[in-house]
Formats: structure tokens, C-alpha cells, sequence
């Protein structure tokens, strides 16, 4: 039998997730067709880039060149992605509410059943809902595309977060030792 936190997060996956996943698909292959190619001048020398997002769950993702491949003296430009919708937030808090669980004030992931003082904290979850999104939609956008490209997706001012590609963890600090393990072939512009 499922705990109430699997039956929540199911509910979240089927309405909110499987969704967005479409959308992102959609704009992340868009970036790979025609945003990736302005984001430096020698286009060609693009082989990585990155995404990252301030909160989980806002579904808006700035994307540019890796940074410890290029350095931003290089950049043009970088990509916002905004898989977002007004709604979010509210299908979300319908979700809980329709298991008894409200948004504790002040939190942004706390949600509490002041009836039986259960509480779930959330942001884990919607951190690892997004970091799956995320990658299965980089990995259709990159089938899609024949694209070469490797990606990586942080959290803002963190660097923490996945190999978009591997749905491994990595941080800022190792994409160049994750790169080189697996021999893949770079230009460093530094």
C-alpha cells in the first residue's frame, strides 16, 4: 500500500509533471535548434552547456555555456526557458489540500494536516520530480535534435545539482572530471 507522501507525489507526476515535461521537451529542443548557436561566437565550439534554476518547482531555467568550459569573457548571450504556468502554484496547494495538507505560513515546502499533525516537507521531492523532468526531457530534446550536446542542470548560487544527461548528481566544481572520465571531447575557453 502507498504512504500518503507516494500518493501525493503520484498526483503531482500526473498533473503537473507529465505535462510540463511536454513543454519543456518542446522549448529545450528549441534551444538546442536555434538559441544554442548564439550563445558564443564560434558555435562550433559549443559542446556543453547549463541550466539552472533559482527554486524547485517555479519551472523557469536560464540556460547558457558551462561556465568551467567557457569562460563568460565568451558569452553572448544566454537562454530563459519559462516552462511556468500562473497555475502552478495552485494546483499544487489543491493537490495537498485534497489530501488535508496546507501550506504552513511563512514555508515554501511545509505542508501540515492540522487535523492529525502530520506534515510533509516537500522540497526534496519537488527537487527530485524536477531533476527527473528535467533530464527526460533534455534527453528527448537531444533524440529529437541528433544533438551532441552535454547539459547539466543547477540550482542558482548552489551549482549543485545533475548531469542532465546521466540523471547523475554533479556539481559546478566536477563537470570538467565528469567530462574527462567518460572521454568526452571539449574546447576549453578560458
Amino acid at each position: 500500500m502507498k504512504t500518503l507522501e507516494e500518493t501525493i507525489t503520484e498526483d503531482i507526476i500526473n498533473q503537473i509533471i507529465k505535462p510540463k515535461k511536454i513543454v519543456l521537451t518542446k522549448l529545450l529542443t528549441e534551444f538546442i535548434n536555434v538559441h544554442s548557436i548564439k550563445l558564443i561566437d564560434e558555435s562550433k565550439n559549443l559542446k556543453v552547456v547549463a541550466f539552472e534554476y533559482e527554486l524547485p518547482f517555479e519551472f523557469y531555467y536560464v540556460g547558457y555555456p558551462e561556465s568551467e568550459i567557457i569562460a563568460q569573457d565568451y558569452w553572448n548571450d544566454h537562454h530563459n526557458i519559462d516552462a511556468s504556468d500562473k497555475n502552478d502554484d495552485d494546483r499544487i496547494e489543491q493537490i495537498f489540500e485534497k489530501y488535508g495538507f496546507k501550506l504552513v505560513e511563512g514555508e515554501s515546502y511545509h505542508w501540515e494536516n492540522e487535523d492529525n499533525g502530520e506534515y510533509i516537507e516537500a522540497e526534496f521531492i519537488f527537487e527530485k520530480l524536477e531533476y527527473d523532468m528535467f533530464h527526460e526531457a533534455w534527453t528527448e530534446a537531444k533524440k529529437n535534435t541528433n544533438s551532441n550536446y552535454r547539459c547539466f542542470f543547477f540550482q542558482h548560487d548552489s551549482y549543485y545539482g545533475i548531469d542532465a544527461d546521466t540523471r547523475k548528481e554533479a556539481g559546478s566544481d566536477n563537470v570538467i572530471e565528469i567530462l574527462d572520465k567518460e572521454k568526452f571531447d571539449y574546447i576549453l575557453m578560458k
